[in-house]
């Protein structure tokens, strides 16, 4: 089913194709004016987690089940394949077919070796897919997510984590009139309810702005897409959305990261009421930085509980400066510099965070292809752990020595 517009009312945001079920559930709720964000919308939505409070639903685990509180989610952004208290790290190849390999996290200061979890295509309909990660099933594992392109729809399908492997794809949606390779896609929990969902901005043609649209998961399917916010004054291609619970409420809100008019770039926080991201704020301006040069790291990087979040900056010359922002009140407090690192820079990376030691502290992992020195070839995994103040040490935890950089993305955050 397409979307579809009333006159004098905002955008309803696009329809999935639903499994029976789906079909019984309240119709969208219109909103009206031009308001940049207040969109009323009956269902929740979801962007890689939850915080510890407002809990409603089947929101932890069965007892018998391993598996991380939609907490360790959403503040330390662990992304748990296997569901433990670790962080894991999954890539795709970009083969014929790819492949999902899966470096889970050990108690010894190292990933295990890749292990494949599935083959999947590498292009659908001749377009790289989206591949996304959450835990969309509830049961403490992180599932992996692919959306795929065909030029008028986008198809969503999900392959659910056994713990040792991914089932095989299962479709779950398909979105009508939004969803080609330009739109940015999220998963997480923007609720509170331990789902992570799915989370698509896309362009406005009426308004010339930007859309963001929630779509539900159900445990077996994604409901349909509810416009959250809409008319943002933005361009789709400056837009990087992340999701962490900046004003612990247990929510998830959205961060993005866009240019600064006077030069730099503004943290502008989109916080959840539940069922509609509030007007955008900017939280705070970052001076004397490229947008270009910025990736996004959310986390809890001082163990306090709070989410914080950490840009990891190019300081030139193939350095990577990581600063970490603490929320305070309705703004990030002036970015502390905790790590600068020689070779580890931006754009010869692939940049990651996780509690991958399990303490309780969110740490950064990097993959980049081996350096001729240490012996390796392929891609190396290399971790540098918070220890509340600082990122300490930048061990390599793992190697795969079949991949180069160039042949893999990763699954999820990529800021």
């Amino acid at each position: 089913m397409a979307r579809s517009r009333t006159p004098g009312a905002g955008r309803e945001g696009s329809t999935l194709l639903l499994a029976a079920q789906e079909r019984h559930e309240p119709a969208p709720r219109r909103h009206s004016g031009r308001a940049p964000v207040l969109v009323v919308a009956a269902l929740v939505g979801a962007l890689l987690g939850v915080g510890t409070r407002l809990l409603s639903g089947d929101a932890t685990p069965p007892g018998s089940d391993r598996g991380q509180k939609p907490v360790d989610q959403n503040r330390l952004a662990r992304v748990s394949y296997d569901g433990d208290a670790r962080s894991d790290v999954a890539i795709q190849t970009l083969g014929v077919p790819g492949r999902l390999l899966v470096f889970t996290a050990g108690g010894s200061g190292s990933f295990a070796d890749a292990v494949e979890w599935s083959r999947v295509p590498g292009t659908i309909n001749g377009v790289r897919p989206s591949r996304l990660n959450g835990d969309v099933d509830g049961d403490g594992r992180t599932d992996a997510i692919t959306v795929a392109f065909d030029g008028s729809r986008a198809e969503v399908s999900v392959l659910l984590s056994s713990g040792d492997a991914f089932g095989s794809p299962r479709v779950w949606g398909g979105i009508e009139g939004i969803g080609g390779p330009e739109d940015i896609f999220a998963s997480g929990d923007v609720t509170g309810d331990g789902l992570s969902d799915l989370l698509v901005a896309h362009d406005d043609p009426a308004s010339g702005g930007v859309d963001v649209e929630v779509l539900r998961s159900r445990r077996t399917s994604f409901a349909s897409a509810r416009t959250w916010a809409d008319n943002l004054p933005w361009k789709l291609p400056f837009v990087r959305l992340m999701p962490a619970d900046l004003d612990d409420d247990g929510r998830a809100d959205l961060l993005d990261v866009g240019p600064a008019a006077g030069g730099g770039v503004e943290l502008r926080v989109l916080r959840s009421r539940g069922d509609h991201f509030v007007a955008p704020t900017v939280w705070r301006t970052v001076p004397s930085v490229r947008w270009g040069d910025v990736k996004l790291l959310p986390g809890d990087f001082d163990g306090d509980g709070r989410s914080d979040m950490a840009l990891a900056l190019d300081a030139g010359a193939g350095a990577l400066e990581v600063r970490v922002f603490r929320p305070e009140g309705l703004a990030f407090r002036p970015g502390e510099t905790w790590f600068t690192r020689e070779g580890w820079g931006v754009h010869q990376s692939w940049l990651t965070s996780g509690d991958y030691d399990g303490d309780g502290r969110t740490d950064v992992a990097r993959i980049a292809d081996a350096e001729p020195s240490t012996g390796l070839t392929g891609i190396v995994l290399s971790v540098a752990l918070s220890d509340g103040a600082s990122f300490r040490g930048d061990e390599v935890w793992g190697n795969e020595p079949t991949v180069r950089r160039n042949e893999m993305f990763t699954l999820g955050r990529v800021g």
